[in-house]
């Protein structure tokens, strides 16, 4: 008999569907299942319901070094405990993993209070400063709670991740920035946290984006962001068939992108989508451009696509007033209906 090839989540899920059952059946299907697992929301949903069986069939598969919730997950549970530990164990580290997890927004007191309690738990703090010290790619909220806590340990597990956002300068750099929402003043992590805005204002002094805004006019800036949603006339749906955002902004490593998606008849959505390094799509084959290039890019996307762009331009901006209006123009030119 052929056997039956799983997905690593249908493994996990399955040991949940075979408890309490024999434990061959269990060991099958940890076989295709990992500890990575562990972090996963259909997994983390259930897992509470593991016997000592099934959780040491799954810890069996072994630690994954680059992976941070099986790196947190393998510290708090050793499958050498007694069932009664073990089941205790397992079931601490799911709930601290679900709390790792929160989808509450990023400042809010349900989130705050849930990393807080992280942080607060001397066997959860361990195993988050073990998981972001051995990994290089940690979720946000693991670094928070190393902010949180501020201890000499926690430092010691977030300068790799310094560091590296200093080298890089990328999205990195500019999510460490945000992890002083939660940092407790007066910390080590709070002074490297210093150097993190000190190195995103060089970053924004150096930012193409400046450049950009001199060219077509607004010269003398140390910040320029903006934001310009518009679509087509035509509709499909009642919506515009046609919609596209372009985003210029020199907060941001990436800081140029456009984005066109097509809502047709059929409801098969295709996009034209690029940044200053990449082709994200081009299903409508209209190219790329640069800043520079927007208005023809847009002009000659028009023509291609037989539409024409409707008059309701909604722009966001750190410039204001009549500066804004000279930016629709300038893009759009008399592509608009007077």
């Amino acid at each position: 008999m052929s056997k039956v090839v799983q997905t690593s989540e249908e493994a996990a899920a399955s040991l949940l569907l075979l408890e309490p059952t024999g434990r061959s059946q269990r060991l099958q299907a940890a076989e295709g299942s990992r500890s990575s697992d562990f972090g996963s929301w259909m997994f983390l949903r259930k897992a509470h319901r593991l016997g000592p069986d099934a959780i040491r069939a799954l810890l069996a598969t072994g630690v994954e070094r680059e992976n941070p919730r099986s790196v947190f997950a393998h510290a708090l549970v050793s499958p050498d405990l007694d069932d009664d530990a073990l089941v205790e164990a397992w079931r601490v580290a799911v709930q601290a993993l679900r709390d790792l997890g929160t989808t509450y927004n990023w400042g809010s007191k349900q989130r705050k209070a849930k990393l807080r309690g992280v942080a607060e738990a001397p066997v959860l703090l361990a195993a988050t400063q073990a998981a972001c010290a051995a990994c290089e790619h940690v979720p946000h909220d693991m670094l928070a709670v190393l902010a949180i806590d501020g201890s000499e340990a926690s430092e010691d597990a977030f300068l790799p991740h310094l560091e590296r956002a200093r080298q890089r300068g990328d999205e990195l750099l500019d999510w460490l920035a945000r992890l002083r929402t939660h940092a407790t003043p007066g910390t080590g992590i709070t002074r490297l946290l210093d150097q993190v805005d000190a190195r995103l204002e060089a970053r924004e002094a150096a930012s193409p984006a400046l450049d950009f805004a001199a060219r077509i006019g607004f010269e003398g800036l140390s910040s320029f962001w903006v934001g310009v949603t518009f679509g087509s006339r035509e509709l499909s749906g009642g919506v515009p068939r046609f919609q596209g955002h372009i985003r210029v902004d020199s907060r941001n490593a990436d800081w140029f992108a456009v984005h066109l998606s097509e809502v047709p008849d059929d409801r098969l959505l295709r996009r034209s989508s690029f940044s200053a390094t990449k082709v994200f799509a081009d299903e409508h084959g209209l190219g790329v451009c640069t800043p520079d290039e927007l208005p023809a890019w847009l002009a000659r996307a028009a023509e291609a696509l037989g539409v024409e762009w409707s008059d309701g331009v909604h722009i966001a901006s750190s410039l204001r007033g009549k500066a804004r209006d000279r930016i629709r123009v300038w893009l759009f030119g008399s592509m608009l209906p007077s």
